[in-house]
């Protein structure tokens, strides 16, 4: 298990009927940004960060549109950070921090 990750998206489109998984465990601290993503239809995008010091999440801009699930679980022993800065839901959106 390493000490520290993390994951950058620059731009990321899911089309219909996708889904995308990202799972960190780490030693130290893991974090995710999201910097532009786009949900089409019938999408679940899944983070789940998983350390013994901290977890951060960081998005941007995301734009989800109907029948889309965002599922984001943050689980350290210190702190956890969760950044929205600007997110448009469409009808039937779940987003679950």
């Amino acid at each position: 298990m390493p000490s520290q990750l993390d994951i950058q998206t620059k731009s990321t489109t899911l089309s219909p009927n996708v889904e995308l998984n990202v799972e960190l465990e780490c030693r130290a601290s893991s974090s995710f940004k999201n910097d532009c993503t786009t949900l089409y239809p019938n999408v679940e995008l899944n983070v789940e960060l998983e350390c013994r010091a901290s977890s951060t999440f960081k998005n941007y801009c995301t734009t989800q549109y109907p029948n889309v699930k965002l599922n984001v679980e943050l689980e350290c022993r210190t702190s956890s950070s969760f950044k929205n800065y600007c997110t448009t839901l469409y009808p039937n959106v779940e987003l679950n921090v």
